[in-house]
């Protein structure tokens, strides 16, 4: 990432919590630069440097487990991140989930409803499946595969990796 140190349209404090919240995380592939006198435009001579560090990442597609926690939410669609998706969700919706096994576990605040948006590269989809949500059990069972959610799924992203197999919709709090 990359921060003009005079940016007035996003403080470069912003992106030094950022910055340090990924460290904390274990991202060790990201790589935080403040340039001095930029501000909200990136300077054109960093392009290729950028390009080039995009070129050299690869991301897992389908992580065992995510995070998401935000500041306040306003956004139509509803927030993906990776395999989850918040339908329903106060301000401050905050979601973390893991796959164990053949189970997802997951803790839910200020969410209200959300998806779990399956996949063979998560789980295995020919047997039955639980979730379970802040302690309780809210699903089980062999999910129902769906081609045409698959086919619309790579169609709405291009990306193979994000296709869509079947879907579990839950209730949160």
């Amino acid at each position: 990432s990359i921060h003009g140190v005079k940016d007035r349209v996003t403080p470069v404090a912003v992106s030094r919590r950022s910055a340090a919240v990924l460290k904390e995380y274990g991202f060790e592939t990201f790589v935080y630069r403040e340039i001095p006198d930029a501000g909200h435009e990136w300077p054109r001579a960093e392009i290729p440097k950028v390009r080039s560090w995009l070129k050299a990442q690869r991301r897992d597609p389908s992580p065992k487990a995510v995070r998401y926690a935000n500041g306040y939410w306003q956004s139509e669609p509803p927030p993906r991140f990776f395999w989850v998706e918040i339908r329903r969700g106060g301000s401050f919706p905050e979601v973390e989930a893991e796959v164990r096994g053949n189970a997802i576990v997951a803790t839910m605040k200020q969410v209200r409803r959300a998806a779990f948006l399956l996949s063979e590269d998560l789980l295995d989809l020919g047997k039955e499946v639980s979730v379970t949500v802040n302690g309780k059990e809210v699903y089980r069972g062999v999910p129902r595969r769906s081609a045409r959610l698959a086919l619309e799924s790579f169609l709405e992203r291009w990306d193979e990796g994000a296709m869509v197999q079947a879907v579990v919709e839950v209730e949160g709090e």
